[in-house]
């Protein structure tokens, strides 16, 4: 398996990071739940 290099792992973050805004833009931080590192189960 080939290995990534930095500049391409940023590419695919930066590329996450704007989809995952232009979906999620109208919730603000208060809306939004880290849940990987809480106890809570929902």
């Amino acid at each position: 398996m080939a290995k990534k290099s930095t500049e391409a792992l940023e590419q695919t973050r930066a590329e996450f990071e704007l989809d995952f805004w232009k979906t999620h833009a109208a919730y603000g931080p208060e809306g939004m739940y880290n849940v990987d590192e809480t106890a809570n189960q929902f």
